[in-house]
């Protein structure tokens, strides 16, 4: 077995835990169940668990109750290394409305000297699909 001590990049929180796999798959299932949680704070539990097998909500359940995750999903410190590296979260995070004015000029801008049209069209193919769709029309 080996034994490690994860910190959290804020230097508040630490975690002990021991493994009989190696080093790399411990670190790889926490940094995942850690993306997990903080996509699911960010987005909304409801439309995250509507996505998941049932084995994966139990086991979603059991890492909300860990205090490592629970931290670093509401740590700023975890949360801009996370945004750092998946920029399309940004869109969940509130914005000033000065900030949003800005940006919905500069996209109309983008827009209007392109003469371009966005488009969205979704196949609905298999029942994924069309809970995806679902949840994208009812997002917050």
């Amino acid at each position: 077995n080996i034994v490690y001590v994860m910190t959290c990049p804020c230097g508040q929180y630490e975690f002990t835990d021991s493994t009989s796999a190696t080093l790399v798959d411990a670190l790889r299932h926490h940094r995942l169940a850690c993306n997990q949680m903080i996509h699911s704070y960010l987005t909304g539990s409801a439309l995250y668990h509507q996505m998941m097998t049932t084995s994966e909500q139990y086991q979603h359940y059991i890492m909300r109750e860990m205090r490592l995750y629970e931290h670093s999903a509401h740590c700023p410190v975890a949360l801009q290394l996370f945004l750092d590296r998946n920029p399309n979260y940004w869109c969940f995070i509130p914005m000033l409305e000065d900030e949003t004015r800005k940006e919905d000029d500069l996209y109309a801008r983008i827009i209007g000297a392109t003469r371009s049209e966005i488009i969205l069209m979704l196949a609905v193919d298999t029942e994924h699909q069309r809970k995806i769709i679902d949840l994208l029309c009812h997002v917050p």
